[in-house]
C-alpha cells in the first residue's frame, strides 16, 4: 500500500522517479518530495538452500538473512559412478533403455575384496530380471561368486563349487551350473541372466547354457557385486567392465543390441576415445592410485592440490619407511620414516587446505610448498625397497589424502625423462579419473579404496 500525505495532490514533479511501489520494501515507510511512502516489496524472512543439480527458484521479495547449506561433496556428480541411466548412447552403440534400473561402466575395474551395492532391491525382480556382466576372472576357489546375495534365500550369481559356477534362486530348483572353462580365468567373458517370472535362462558368450522353469524367488536383500553368499571370505577375484540390471527379461534381439555395446565400448583400436581435462579431480573418500611404476630414484615430483581436511594424510609415496611426502600433526612432512628425524618436519606458510603448488627433488631431499624450500641435502631418500608409486596414499598406511588433485607429475632427474604426468580428465563414455599423459591410460575408481588403471586408450583427441 501507498499512502500520500497531501493525496497524491500538489503538483509534484515526479518524471525522475526510478521506483515502481513493488521495489520498495514493505513495511519500510520512506518520504520522497514532501511524500509519504510505504513500501510493498514482501519480506520473505530467514531463507535456507541445500544445494543440489536441480534448478531452485528464488522468491520476488527481500530477506532478512539466510544460509546456504554445504555442498555434500561425496555425493559430486563428476565422482559418482552411477551414470545418468539415460545416458545409453557411447560411440555409436546403444542400449535398451526400458527397464534399465543399474549400469556400471569401467574400462577394467579390479576387484580386491571389494563389495558393490548396487542399490536395487532382489525384492522388485521377483517378476522378471536381466543381469549382464563382462567379467575377467582370475581365480576360482572357495566359493567365491561374482553378484547377488543369498543365505536363507536370493540370488546366487556365478559361485564357484567343484569346477562348476552356480547361478539361480537359492532353495528352489530354479537354478543350474556351468562349467567353469567356459568362463576362464584370464580371459574376458561375457555372463547374461533372464528370469521372466516362470523361465530363467543363462548365457554365456552369447550362447544359451541352460533354461529352467519355475517360479519360486525368495529375495535377500539388495543386489550386490563382488559376492554371492552373506560371508566375509568368498569376494570374487578378477576384474569387470560393465555390469547392467534390467527389472525385465530382454528378448534376443535386445541381448544382440547389448553384447554390439559391449564389443563396441570395450574395444579400442578403432574407436576415437575423447578425453576433457577437468579442472581437478576431488577425492572426497580417500581412493588411492597404484601407478605400478618401480625403481625410480633421482626424481623431481611437482604437484598442485588443496585438501579439505587437516587430519594426517599421505600424498605420495613408495612405502611409509621410504621416499614420500604427507601432512603430519599440522605439519609437512617429506622424506623416509627410517630418518624420522624433526628436520623432516617444517612449517610454512601454506597449509594443507591452501592451494599448494608443492616442488620434491629426491635428488638433493629439498622441497617447496608454494616457493618456499625447506630440506636437507645430505639426507637423500632412495626406492630401495622396490615399491611402486602411490598417489593419494603410500602403500603399507591407510591414512590417504582427502582433497583436490590438479596435477601430478615426475621426471627423472638424471635422464630428463617424464615418468608420469597425470591431469584429471573425463573421457567420452563419463568415467572421470587421473589421466596419464606417458601411459595413455585413465585411472579410474568406483570405491572408496582405489584406482585402476584402464587400457591404452589408442587415438587421443583432446576435446
Amino acid at each position: 500500500m501507498i499512502t500520500f500525505l497531501n493525496n497524491g495532490k500538489g503538483g509534484t514533479d515526479t518524471s525522475d522517479a526510478t521506483a515502481t511501489v513493488n521495489d520498495i520494501l514493505d513495511p519500510k515507510v520512506a518520504y520522497a518530495k514532501g511524500e509519504r511512502i510505504i513500501g510493498m516489496m514482501p519480506n520473505n524472512g530467514s531463507l535456507e538452500y541445500t544445494p543440489s543439480e536441480n534448478e531452485q527458484s528464488i522468491p520476488l521479495g527481500y530477506t532478512s538473512g539466510g544460509i546456504i547449506k554445504p555442498a555434500d561433496i561425496t555425493k559430486l556428480k563428476d565422482y559418482e559412478k552411477c551414470y545418468d541411466l539415460a545416458q545409453t548412447i557411447l560411440s555409436g552403440a546403444t542400449i535398451p533403455a526400458k527397464g534399465l534400473v543399474y549400469n556400471f561402466i569401467d574400462s577394467n575395474f579390479m576387484f580386491d575384496k571389494t563389495i558393490i551395492d548396487t542399490g536395487v532391491t532382489q525384492a522388485s525382480l521377483i517378476s522378471g530380471y536381466t543381469f549382464i556382466a563382462r567379467i575377467y576372472p582370475t581365480q576360482y576357489n572357495n566359493h567365491r561368486g561374482l553378484f547377488g546375495l543369498h543365505s536363507s534365500g536370493g540370488i546366487v550369481g556365478l559361485q564357484y563349487e567343484d569346477g562348476k559356477l552356480s547361478y539361480g534362486h537359492v532353495n528352489t530348483k530354479v537354478s543350474g551350473y556351468i562349467d567353469s572353462s567356459k568362463l576362464p580365468i584370464n580371459n574376458w567373458g561375457i555372463f547374461v541372466a533372464t528370469y521372466d517370472g516362470s523361465v530363467l535362462k543363462c548365457y554365456v558368450n552369447k550362447e544359451e547354457n541352460f533354461s529352467v522353469e519355475g517360479n519360486a524367488f525368495t529375495p535377500y536383500g539388495n543386489v550386490i557385486i563382488g559376492e554371492a553368499f552373506d560371508s566375509d571370505d568368498r569376494f570374487y577375484a578378477g576384474c569387470m567392465s560393465n555390469f547392467m540390471i534390467y527389472n525385465r527379461s530382454l528378448t534376443e534381439e535386445e541381448l544382440e543390441e547389448v553384447y554390439n555395446f559391449l564389443e563396441v565400448t570395450n574395444t579400442n583400436t578403432d574407436i576415437n576415445i575423447t578425453y576433457t581435462e577437468l579442472e581437478y579431480l576431488l577425492n572426497p573418500n580417500g581412493a588411492c592410485i597404484d601407478t605400478g611404476i618401480k625403481n625410480v630414484d633421482y626424481c623431481k615430483t611437482e604437484l598442485k592440490l588443496q585438501g579439505i581436511e587437516t587430519k594426517n594424510q599421505r600424498f605420495f609415496g613408495f612405502n611409509y619407511s621410504n621416499y614420500h611426502m604427507c601432512w603430519w600433526d599440522n605439519k609437512w612432512y617429506y622424506g623416509s620414516d627410517s630418518n624420522n628425524t624433526t628436520d623432516h618436519f617444517f612449517t610454512c606458510n601454506s597449509t594443507i587446505t591452501d592451494l599448494c603448488k608443492i616442488i620434491y627433488n629426491n635428488e638433493n631431499n629439498k622441497i617447496s610448498v608454494n616457493g618456499e624450500e625447506f630440506g636437507n641435502k645430505s639426507d637423500v631418500v632412495s626406492n630401495s625397497r622396490n615399491n611402486s608409486i602411490y598417489i593419494f596414499k603410500e602403500c603399507e598406511n591407510t591414512e590417504k589424502y582427502y582433497g583436490k588433485l590438479y596435477y601430478f607429475k615426475m621426471t627423472n632427474k638424471q635422464t630428463g625423462q617424464t615418468i608420469i604426468d597425470l591431469i584429471p580428465a573425463k573421457d567420452n563414455y563419463g568415467r572421470v579419473g587421473m589421466y596419464d599423459k606417458v601411459s595413455k591410460k585413465l585411472f579410474t575408481s568406483v570405491t572408496s579404496a582405489k584406482f585402476v588403471p584402464g587400457p591404452e586408450i589408442g587415438k587421443i583427441k583432446e576435446a
